[in-house]
């Protein structure tokens, strides 16, 4: 089942992003997902404020992105493929110093 979510200020920053897996309006939850195995359960309250969070390096300003996936699916293997060697190569060589594997190990030191 779902777990509560405790994160300390300095963990918090804008721009995080999340997979929202079920709303249950009569609990007052929504269960979301950040790669976890566990679904983790906010209040609908704290996920608004999150949405809304103007911490730095990128304030989500409320975005949402909904995905719409295609009716006919092509060669699942080659694209399968093609997105870990892209997700392999982010992390190795990420744009900036503070995301990927460069992002880990400065918030590693930072705690």
């Amino acid at each position: 089942m779902a777990e509560r979510l405790v994160v300390e200020d300095f963990h918090q920053f804008g721009g995080k992003h999340c997979q929202t897996a079920a709303l249950k309006n009569i609990e007052d939850k929504v269960y979301v997902s950040d790669r976890a195995e566990k679904l983790v359960g906010v209040t609908i309250e704290d996920l608004q404020k999150a949405r809304s969070s103007k911490f730095p390096p990128f304030p989500p300003k409320n975005k949402l992105l909904k995905i719409k996936y295609p009716s006919k699916v092509g060669n699942l293997e080659k694209g399968i493929r093609e997105a870990i060697k892209e997700c392999y190569s982010n992390m190795l060589n990420p744009p900036m110093k503070n995301i990927g594997l460069a992002g880990k190990r400065l918030v590693k030191n930072v705690e």
